[in-house]
């Protein structure tokens, strides 16, 4: 993926993996936001790798962009 393409949607540059199965992304323009993926986790089947604290603690941006 060419990252010199301009998309309608700010670009996440930096993914921070926090306690309570929470990542804070930080994007292009600074701007920074906290998701809470507790819910989701816990409840689908298909994520069940990241129930594990210190598999959660990998999470980072793809530097491909996919």
């Amino acid at each position: 993926m060419n990252s010199q393409i301009k998309t309608p949607w700010l670009k996440a540059i930096k993914v921070v993996p926090l306690d309570g199965f929470r990542l804070q992304v930080i994007f292009e323009n600074g701007q920074e936001m906290r998701l809470s993926l507790e819910k989701l986790i816990q409840t689908r089947e298909r994520y069940w790798r990241l129930k594990s604290p210190r598999y959660f603690r990998q999470a980072q941006i793809d530097t491909l962009g996919g």
